[in-house]
C-alpha cells in the first residue's frame, strides 16, 4: 500500500509527460479482491495521479468468486472500475476442490448477480481445461454453465502445472492422473467450436468475447505496445525494452524505498 504509489511516482517521473497517460488499467496477478475494496480504490486513485486515464478507459479488477461483496463492488464501481474478471475455473465442485479453490459454483452465480446489480456491464469469466480427472463432458458442462451466466467475455485457459504447487505434487506422486494431451486438444477444439456458436468470437488464443467486448488491455500485449507493470513480479514493456520487477514483496519494497529501479 505504501510502495506501490511510490513506484508509480518513480516510473512516471522517468517518462516524458506525453507518455504517462494510460488507456487501460488491469489489477490482477492474483486475487486483488483479498484487499478491502476501499484499499483498492485508494491505490487506483494514487496511481491515477501519476498515470492519468480518461473516464472512458477500460479499468479491470480480477476477483475470486466468494471474495466480493455488494458493498465492495459498489465501492469499486464508484472508483472508476468498469470491468470485473471472475475466476470461475469450473462448474464441478470436485474440480474446484482439486484446484484448491475456496469457492463453489453457487458462489460464481452469486458474484455475477452482485456485479450486475452494482452496475458492471463488462464481465469476464476465467475457465480452465486440461485438469486432472476432468472429462470432456465436464468441460462441455462448464462451457454451458459459463454461457448461461451471459458474461461479455470468456477466457479459456489450458492448465499449466506450476512447479511446487499442491496440484503438481499430487500429479507427481500419482494421486491424480494428468490430462492426456489428446484430450487437452479436444477440450480446446470444443471451446473454439462451442463459444463462437454462442456469440463469443475468438480474438486471441485463449480469449473469446461478444462483439465490442474484446479486452483492450489484452490487445496491448498482443500488439506489442507499451505498458507499465507495478508491484512485485510485475513486467513492463517500454520503448522495446522489457523489464521484470523483483518477485519477493520485501525485496521489491526495499528497492522502491531506496529510490532505485524495482527490477531488471
Amino acid at each position: 500500500m505504501q510502495a506501490l504509489p511510490e513506484e508509480a511516482r518513480l516510473r512516471a517521473a522517468a517518462l516524458p509527460p506525453a507518455k504517462r497517460g494510460a488507456a487501460t488499467v488491469f489489477v490482477g496477478g492474483g486475487t486483488p479482491s483479498v484487499l478491502p475494496a476501499a484499499g483498492l480504490a485508494t491505490l487506483l486513485k494514487q496511481v491515477r495521479a501519476h498515470f492519468p486515464w480518461p473516464d472512458g478507459a477500460e479499468v479491470t479488477v480480477e476477483a475470486n468468486p466468494g471474495t466480493v461483496t455488494r458493498e465492495g463492488l459498489n465501492v469499486l464501481r464508484r472508483a472508476g472500475v468498469n470491468r470485473i474478471s471472475l475466476g470461475m475455473q469450473a462448474s464441478q465442485e470436485r474440480l474446484l476442490a482439486l484446484l484448491g479453490r475456496i469457492h463453489t459454483f453457487a458462489d460464481v452465480v452469486a458474484s455475477v448477480r452482485l456485479a450486475r446489480e452494482a452496475g458492471f456491464a463488462n464481465l469476464n469469466l476465467d475457465l480452465i481445461y486440461g485438469l486432472p480427472e476432468q472429462a470432456l463432458a465436464d468441460w462441455r458442462e462448464t462451457l454451458e454453465a459459463a454461457v448461461a451466466l451471459e458474461p461479455e467475455h470468456i477466457a479459456a485457459y489450458g492448465l499449466e502445472l506450476a512447479p511446487h504447487t499442491p496440484l503438481a505434487a499430487m500429479v507427481n506422486e500419482g494421486r491424480v492422473s494428468p490430462c492426456p494431451e489428446e484430450l487437452d486438444r479436444e477440450m480446446y477444439d470444443l471451446a473454439r467450436d462451442f463459444l463462437p456458436r454462442h456469440g463469443y468470437i475468438q480474438y486471441e488464443i485463449s480469449n473469446f468475447a461478444r462483439p465490442g467486448y474484446a479486452c483492450r488491455h489484452n490487445l496491448i500485449y498482443w500488439r506489442n505496445e507499451d505498458y507499465v507493470g507495478l508491484g512485485p513480479g510485475a513486467h513492463s514493456h517500454l520503448g522495446g525494452v522489457r523489464q521484470a520487477n523483483e518477485k519477493g514483496l520485501q525485496d521489491w519494497a526495499a528497492r522502491i524505498q531506496a529510490g532505485g529501479p524495482p527490477g531488471a
